[in-house]
């Protein structure tokens, strides 16, 4: 069993993922590792990251 809002953090970083894979033109994987990149370089959660770019949508 998976904590609460757990299961929600990952369908968010999976729509982020696809939107900076469009937006980014790069394959998923990719669109993944540039968002671990700026997460830890920006001292901020994957999650965080993850929630602003899917808040954002098209307009990344």
């Amino acid at each position: 069993m998976q904590p609460p809002g757990e299961l929600e953090s990952q369908v968010v970083i999976e729509q982020a993922r696809g939107i900076a894979a469009q937006h980014n033109t790069v394959p998923v994987d990719r669109a993944y590792q540039l968002m671990r990149w700026y997460a830890r370089n920006n001292n901020v959660s994957l999650c965080s990251v993850a929630e602003v770019i899917a808040a954002l949508g098209p307009q990344i």
